[in-house]
């Protein structure tokens, strides 16, 4: 039996590294994502809403969560608004984004969430360095996303 040359030890760690790093670059922007609920949705989600927000990139999912629902604080914290503007920050590489955004209505408070509706979307542009805000704005009927 004949057997191979052997590999280098620093060859395999520097295969590792690329391979485990996804050759991605490292993330240099961030977007700075709020959400305002209307005050005029106190008529709709009496119990209030949870916020999500997804980011996509050539139709990768590159982040997905929701905004923290108020609501499932302590019963009694008086900081428990479920229509106070939350923010989330993401750290991303440079490049452009689909910033898809919904909401799902508490059931009571905010154990069990209904479908989601109030959809929007938008594309946004994360410069190198650069933090970009954007406005998750929901409104009667629908929502609105505002990078800038």
């Amino acid at each position: 039996m004949e057997r191979g040359r052997p590999v280098h030890p620093v060859l395999c760690a520097l295969v590792a590294v690329l391979v485990l790093s996804g050759c991605a670059p490292a993330p240099d922007g961030r977007l700075l994502v709020e959400r305002e609920v209307s005050p005029a949705m106190d008529n709709v989600w009496l119990e209030g809403s949870v916020g999500f927000v997804r980011l996509s990139q050539a139709d990768r999912v590159v982040f997905e969560e929701g905004f923290d629902a108020p609501s499932l604080f302590a019963p009694g914290d008086p900081t428990a608004d479920p229509y106070r503007e939350t923010r989330l920050v993401v750290p991303l590489a440079p490049g452009t984004y689909r910033l898809d955004a919904w909401q799902r209505p508490c059931e009571g408070t905010c154990e069990g969430l209904d479908a989601p509706t109030h959809e929007c979307g938008d594309a946004v542009e994360v410069p190198p360095g650069g933090d970009v805000p954007v406005v998750v704005r929901v409104v009667t009927g629908g929502c609105t996303v505002v990078a800038g």
